[in-house]
């Protein structure tokens, strides 16, 4: 029998793969596929965001069966909690489930040892599938568990948070139905422009090893393009041409299923205006670049990240110069303007190296494609490797914790302030100075 599944996100949040952050106006994407998932295995989920702010209550006509949470992973003791707390208290017998984003260092369970009124946590991988497995079990606890590598954190007999693996990565994302009715009904039920956007899933992870990204060393997972087009459709009506992209950091790994999802969006003809993750290592085909831009594609967003060959060894995306001037060459043979992000804080930076970022930065925005740059401070995400080699160069004074990132304290540092030869100061004029006579 179906239950009444309750799936709250927090309000004027983006909680997805790799993209956590407050001041947000998209529709949630996440949300929407795991009612789509959850609806398909004979459930009844209601989507809505819930408060961040202010007093939390929280009351329905009738007794949610289940609560599942997306939770941002840095403010989860005073953006979820609370709501938890407040759905538990208002009924019981509801199980709770965390989804947070991202997973990190055992952060779930730290959360689970903060919030009692937690039942659940899910993690990597394919989560919307274990939250299913907890449906299926339908009670508050499992202290036996859920078998090896579930992707599920439950309590045990103690009431002790424990789980017994990650979920292996699926091949694909065919799991995931088509969710366009799902964003249908949450727009229709908040206020008249609340959402302007919506992004649609195409692919999860990535397989290269970036020290300092939070997907690093996964499996590049892809949805049936037909259904991500078909979602595509929906959200046009909605939102019009501009009010879609695609949530696909770097979709480029498997071009034929990009190539297919084109095709799809020709073939409906779709008039829409949007956006792509890609490599510039991966930017070697003009004629896929020609066919994106026909099926609406007018920016490609590279990470560059650094300012030299090497230091892109360093961190682990080893793209070489030529593979930049390439892929933006082939964008503007394409008619595609690109964006491009690049970042300081690394511990081997000094003043020699901000100056080849300077120029770095001034040889790329000045493309004639270039549509817009960012430059970003390293986040120093938990558990990746370059924590730990902060760490080692002393920068970092230690390892950080849920409780740095959820209860900061003047003990609590989580953001890279100096290099190992510039100091505050001259990592802070570093930063201007790069950013300096930049277009």
């Amino acid at each position: 029998m179906g239950k009444k599944v309750l799936i709250l996100f927090p309000d004027g949040w983006r909680v997805e793969e790799c993209c956590v952050k407050s001041g947000s106006t998209t529709a949630p994407t996440a949300p929407l596929n795991l009612a789509a998932y959850l609806r398909k295995q004979g459930h009844h989920p209601i989507a809505a965001p819930h408060p961040v702010t202010g007093p939390r209550s929280f009351k329905m006509g009738s007794a949610p069966d289940a609560l599942v949470i997306y939770s941002p992973w840095h403010s989860f003791s005073n953006t979820s909690a609370p709501m938890i707390q407040a759905v538990k208290n208002e009924y019981p017998d509801c199980i709770t489930i965390m989804v947070m984003y991202e997973t990190f260092s055992g952060f779930e369970t730290s959360a689970m040892n903060e919030c009692l009124e937690l039942d659940y946590s899910v993690i990597p991988n394919e989560k919307e599938i274990s939250v299913g497995e907890i449906l299926r079990h339908g009670e508050p606890r499992c202290p036996g568990g859920f078998g090896k590598r579930s992707g599920i954190i439950y309590r045990d007999e103690n009431n002790i948070p424990i789980h017994d693996g990650k979920r292996p990565y699926a091949d694909d994302l065919s799991h995931l139905p088509y969710a366009g009715d799902e964003l249908i009904q949450l727009v229709k039920s908040q206020p008249a422009n609340k959402y302007n956007k919506v992004a649609i899933l195409l692919e999860r992870g990535c397989p290269k090893t970036c020290n300092f990204c939070p997907i690093r060393t996964t499996r590049a997972r892809y949805r049936d393009p037909d259904t991500a087009a078909c979602e595509l459709e929906s959200a046009i009506k909605i939102f019009g041409k501009q009010g879609v992209t695609s949530l696909a950091h770097e979709a480029f790994h498997k071009k034929d299923i990009l190539e297919q999802f084109a095709d799809h969006i020709i073939a409906k003809k779709l008039d829409i205006i949007w956006d792509i993750g890609a490599r510039c290592d991966l930017i070697d085909d003009l004629d896929l670049l020609k066919k994106l831009k026909h099926a609406g594609v007018n920016v490609l967003y590279f990470g560059i990240e650094t300012a030299t060959e090497e230091s892109r060894n360093r961190i682990g995306k080893p793209i070489k110069d030529i593979d930049i001037e390439r892929a933006i060459e082939y964008s503007a043979q394409a008619g595609i303007a690109f964006h491009a992000a690049f970042m300081i804080g690394f511990p081997w930076e000094n003043k020699a190296y901000m100056i080849k970022m300077k120029e770095m930065l001034h040889r790329i925005t000045h493309k004639n494609n270039c549509g817009k740059y960012v430059l970003s401070k390293l986040i120093p995400f938990p558990g990746l490797p370059i924590e730990n080699e902060l760490v080692d160069a002393g920068i970092l004074p230690r390892l950080t914790t849920f409780d740095d990132w959820n209860h900061p304290d003047e003990d609590s540092i989580t953001i890279v302030e100096r290099t190992t030869e510039l100091d505050k100061t001259a990592y802070e004029n570093s930063f201007n100075f790069v950013l300096s006579d930049v277009k």
